[in-house]
């Protein structure tokens, strides 16, 4: 247990020491290392949001601390995109199991919303000018790489075109983008807004 600025108590799990570590001040505002964030009134805010930042950094941190080959940049991102493409592969069934009369566009789009939306949380997480952040290696450009695909959507545009479906293919992929774009900016307003706030 640990007592806020204002006396109000929270907890912080014991079992994960990486955490403890990230907190600089324990007072009425603190800091994460690293993490980009500072003057939040967890008082405020709860202890969901604190574990929420904790949580990423150490995922993306305490490779380093085991061996130190572990945080090379192409072992982060080789890492974070097989699991990314293992959860794409899975959202696909998912999609098929319980939508069957669905096609592939609802899986290809799902996966390319969901991760622009991750994307754009981690980069306002992290700070968009800091790309070589171990933590934008692992999660942003290896899990969202393999989690979103462009390639699949392309091919899909061309299925689309080949079956004289024009107006559907143009759709799609001003849909697709347009989907995008706003799942990225929603991500990153929600981590600015609810979590840095």
């Amino acid at each position: 247990m640990a007592a806020g600025g204002d006396g109000q108590r929270f907890e912080v799990p014991l079992d994960r020491e990486r955490r403890i570590a990230l907190i600089q001040q324990i007072r009425g505002y603190r800091a994460i290392r690293g993490c980009g964030i500072s003057r939040i009134s967890w008082t405020e805010i709860g202890v969901t949001k604190m574990h929420f930042c904790g949580w990423i950094q150490s995922v993306a941190s305490y490779a380093g601390t085991v061996i130190p080959f572990l945080t090379h940049p192409y072992f982060l991102v080789g890492v974070g995109g097989a699991f990314g493409s293992i959860l794409r592969y899975g959202v696909g069934r998912l999609v098929a199991l319980n939508l069957p009369g669905a096609n592939s566009l609802l899986g290809t789009a799902s996966v390319n919303v969901l991760g622009s939306l991750v994307l754009g949380s981690l980069m306002a997480v992290f700070g968009g000018s800091n790309r070589a952040h171990p933590g934008i290696l692992l999660l942003g450009v290896g899990v969202c790489g393999g989690f979103t695909t462009f390639s699949t959507l392309a091919m899909e545009l061309v299925d689309l075109m080949h079956g004289k479906q024009y107006w559907g293919a143009v759709g799609y992929g001003l849909g697709s983008l347009v989907s995008g774009m706003v799942g990225f900016f929603a991500g990153a307003w929600v981590v600015q807004r609810w979590i840095m706030g």
